[in-house]
C-alpha cells in the first residue's frame, strides 16, 4: 500500500481516516490513526511515568490553589471586573445541588476506581488518555476535599456564573475532549 501524504490523511485528525493496514507512521504526533494506543500495563512504562507526572501536576495545581483560597480569599478579592476570588465550601454536587455526603463519597470512590482502571488497563488513543486523565485528576481533587473538609473548596467566580475550582475545570475539559473525540470518531 502506498504511503499517503500527511495532509491527505490528517485533514480532520480522525481515527482510521487513511485506512492503513501496515505499520507505517506519518510523523504527525496528533494522528489518531497511526500512533500507538496508550495502554499503561501493556508494556508502556514511559507512558505510565508521563501519566502519573501529569496527574500529580494537575492534582497539585488544584490542591495548592484550594489551600491558598482557604487562607487568602475570605473576604472575596476582585482581581478583574469579571473575576472575583471568593472562597466558598460546596457540600453538594454541581451548582451546589444537595446530595447525601456519604453516598457522594462512595459514588466518587467508585468513579475514581473505574477511571483509574480504564487508564491503567485499556488501550486508549492519546486524546482518550488525556480526557480520562483530566476526569480522574478533577474527581480526585474534589474527592480529597470531601474527605479532608467535608466539602469542596470553590473560589473562582466569573461574572454571575457559579463559583468553581480547578478540579471542575479539569472535569469539564475531560468531558469536552471525550465528547469531541467520540463525535469525530463517529463521523469517520
Amino acid at each position: 500500500m502506498a504511503k499517503q501524504s500527511q495532509k491527505d490523511c490528517h485533514t480532520l485528525m480522525v481515527p482510521n481516516r487513511h485506512n492503513r493496514n501496515d505499520d507505517t507512521k506519518c510523523g504527525n504526533s496528533l494522528c489518531f490513526a497511526c500512533h500507538d494506543k496508550v495502554g499503561i500495563l501493556k508494556g508502556a512504562g514511559t507512558n505510565m511515568k508521563k501519566i502519573i507526572f501529569a496527574f500529580l501536576v494537575l492534582l497539585g495545581i488544584d490542591q495548592l490553589t484550594k489551600i491558598v483560597a482557604r487562607f487568602l480569599f475570605t473576604p472575596p478579592k476582585e482581581v478583574l471586573p469579571f473575576l472575583t476570588l471568593h472562597m466558598t465550601e460546596n457540600s453538594g454536587i454541581a451548582f451546589s445541588f444537595p446530595f447525601p455526603p456519604l453516598l457522594l463519597l462512595i459514588l466518587t470512590a467508585v468513579l475514581l476506581g473505574i477511571l483509574g482502571w480504564v487508564l491503567v488497563t485499556k488501550e486508549l488513543v492519546k486524546i482518550e488518555t488525556v480526557a480520562f486523565l483530566f476526569l480522574f485528576s478533577g474527581a480526585a481533587g474534589n474527592f480529597i476535599d470531601r474527605v479532608l473538609y467535608g466539602s469542596v473548596t470553590d473560589f473562582l467566580k466569573f461574572w454571575d456564573l457559579p463559583i468553581f475550582n480547578f478540579a471542575d475545570i479539569w472535569i469539564t475539559a475531560g468531558v469536552v475532549l471525550f465528547i469531541w473525540y467520540e463525535l469525530n470518531k463517529a463521523k469517520s
